[in-house]
Formats: C-alpha cells, sequence, structure tokens
C-alpha cells in the first residue's frame, strides 16, 4: 500500500550498507603493535552502529505511520476509504495487501 515508502527504506538501508567500509574504524596493523584485544575490535564498529539508526529510525517511522500509531489514527486510510469504502475491489485489496514490505497477493 505504501511502495514509496518501501523505497525510502531501501534507499537508506543501501547508503549504510555502501558506507560499511569507511564506517569501520582501522585498527593497527603493524608487527610492533599488540594484537587488538575483542574490545577494540569491537569498539572499531561504533560508527556502522551509530550510523545504522537513521535507517532503522526511518524503517520505525513509516511502520508506525502505516499502522496509525503515530497520530493515533490512519488519516490516509480514513480519506481512502471515505472515497472508495464502498468498493468491494478496495476492500479486498486493502485487506490482502501489506503496508510497507510486498509480497505475493491473492487477488
Amino acid at each position: 500500500q505504501h511502495p514509496n515508502w518501501l523505497g525510502n527504506i531501501v534507499l537508506w538501508s543501501g547508503l549504510w550498507i555502501a558506507n560499511i567500509p569507511a564506517l569501520v574504524e582501522p585498527l593497527p596493523t603493524s608487527k610492533q603493535a599488540k594484537p587488538p584485544t575483542w574490545w577494540q575490535r569491537v569498539w572499531s564498529w561504533r560508527r556502522v552502529v551509530v550510523a545504522a539508526l537513521g535507517p532503522l529510525f526511518v524503517l520505525y517511522l513509516f511502520d508506525q505511520e502505516a499502522t496509525g500509531n503515530i497520530n493515533g489514527d490512519n488519516i490516509v486510510a480514513a480519506k481512502q476509504k471515505f472515497g472508495y469504502g464502498s468498493n468491494a475491489e478496495y476492500t479486498h485489496y486493502v485487506d490482502k495487501t501489506p503496508l510497507i514490505f510486498p509480497i505475493k497477493v491473492d487477488w
């Protein structure tokens, strides 16, 4: 029902994935340096985790908006139902089509 929202989620997630190599802090590799500890290895990924908050927030925001949890009611669905609520094809579409992530619809 909201393919443009899925496009936004895919776009921001793809940008995050594409930038992971730049976000990971390189570990010391010289022969004289001590091998990194487990904490240093985990800590080198901190920017990746922080950067993931953006796509996760977009996913959360769109999911909450699609289900009507942000403003208490789903204004878009209410407007569409007002115009098409008596149409049997429309009600079947609303009942069978997922809100954000598309799957095969039984028409």
